[in-house]
């Protein structure tokens, strides 16, 4: 029997993880159980958006996901200082 393949955001959180970062993630539909299971902390937006030194996106690339994430960005007042965004759109 062959194990089911992960997700892109579980693979992502176990390579940061092997290179012994603390990965934290917000998602607004991710169980508080999963996240514990892939030894991932979930924290509000803005919480991730303030402290997070490198960011991966996985969402949709619409015209409306594009608009509310940067419009999230620019509300969090000092937001992004310095980091790494890297671009998992699909």
């Amino acid at each position: 029997m062959t194990a089911p393949p992960l997700s892109l955001d579980t693979e992502v959180a176990r390579r940061a993880k092997g290179l012994g970062m603390h990965v934290i993630a917000h998602d607004p539909y991710a169980s508080a159980d999963r996240a514990r299971a892939i030894g991932v902390e979930l924290v509000s937006f803005d919480e991730a958006i303030a402290t997070a030194d490198f960011i991966s996106l996985h969402m949709p690339l619409t015209a409306a996901t594009v608009l509310y994430f940067f419009g999230q960005i620019c509300a969090v007042s000092g937001a992004v200082q310095s980091g790494w965004l890297r671009n998992n759109w699909t």
